[in-house]
């Protein structure tokens, strides 16, 4: 089994792809918090997961990202590409959240998928968040921003690239708003 590869970031595509130092190059299906560490031509190491289905190589920023990957497709009719867009969509302690606070309707909006998915994603996942590690307070202050940014136009998928910067942090959603949208109006 491939726990984790380490090696030179060769491409930034539709995917990773990662050199070793033996030559062999691997193309791997990234998380948008892993994509956004990677720079071209730096050392890399990607904790990794065999899809056995499809022998797709999925990588990932951290453990728990990918524990979290794990539990996602483990739910039924939810797949690897589901469960890496839902990864995507949101940042990771609110999706935690999200599921602990029975919001499917956060999840379909933020993520893109559909409400069944994140019903059945809600029901299937939430007793087997033990030994996840999240922060329960950021989750309303945090979807209560996406909705925001939301209605004025913004696509889920720039909008939890900006929410997921460090320097888009506040205790109130004014605040992550407000910092969220000087970055989507940067061209």
């Amino acid at each position: 089994m491939i726990y984790s590869i380490s090696g030179i970031v060769e491409s930034l595509d539709d995917f990773l792809v990662v050199a070793t130092s033996g030559g062999i190059s691997f193309q791997i299906k990234a998380s948008a918090t892993l994509r956004r560490s990677a720079i071209i031509g730096s050392s890399l190491t990607v904790l990794c997961l065999l899809y056995p289905e499809t022998y797709d190589l999925y990588g990932f920023f951290d453990v728990s990202e990918k524990k979290l990957f794990e539990l996602l497709v483990s739910v039924s009719g939810v797949g690897p590409s589901t469960a890496l867009k839902v990864l995507d969509g949101m940042p990771y302690a609110d999706i935690l959240s999200a599921i602990v606070q029975n919001k499917d309707e956060v999840l379909a909006r933020c993520c893109g998928v559909s409400s069944r998915t994140a019903s059945r994603i809600v029901v299937e996942l939430r007793g087997k968040l033990h030994g996840l590690s999240f922060d329960y307070g950021a989750s309303d202050v945090m979807n209560d921003a996406v909705s925001a940014l939301q209605g004025l136009g913004y696509r889920h998928k720039d909008i939890a690239h900006v929410l997921s910067q460090p320097s888009v942090r506040g205790k109130t959603s004014e605040e992550i708003i407000k910092k969220a949208l000087k970055l989507l109006s940067r061209p």
